[in-house]
């Protein structure tokens, strides 16, 4: 009785005082592990939702740049019409009005022949 007593009895609550810190510290790892798993998925969802909303972003800019360019080659293709309606309206003037001066100019020409033909014949 007083080997059990002294020996046995304070080993085993020794033993029994480790098995419960055990435990504890089992459940705190186990507990640890679960939380750093969480924390790991939640880092992984938040990294996927930035990726997908680069993706979205990088996808409605090249769409907005697109139509830039389209509106600036349509810009770009108005401005060579209107450039070169411009010269034909620029070159049928210049015809106009050189058909009317070339006309006055004939028209000139004419009355002063007959002018100097009217004065010749007053002197005559």
């Amino acid at each position: 009785n007083k080997v059990l007593s002294e020996d046995i009895l304070p080993a085993l609550d020794t033993l029994r005082k480790e098995k419960v810190q055990y435990m504890e510290w089992q459940n705190a790892s186990s507990k640890m592990e679960r939380l750093q798993r969480y924390c790991v998925a939640y880092k992984y969802a938040e990294a996927k939702t930035l990726l997908l909303d680069g993706e979205r972003e990088v996808k409605d800019t090249v769409a907005g740049l697109a139509e830039v360019e389209s509106q600036l080659e349509d810009a770009e293709a108005q401005m060579r019409r209107k450039a070169d309606d411009a010269k034909s309206l620029r070159i049928e003037k210049e015809k106009e009005e050189g058909g009317e001066v070339k006309g006055l100019a004939q028209e000139t020409d004419r009355l002063s022949k007959q002018i100097v033909q009217e004065t010749s014949r007053l002197n005559n």
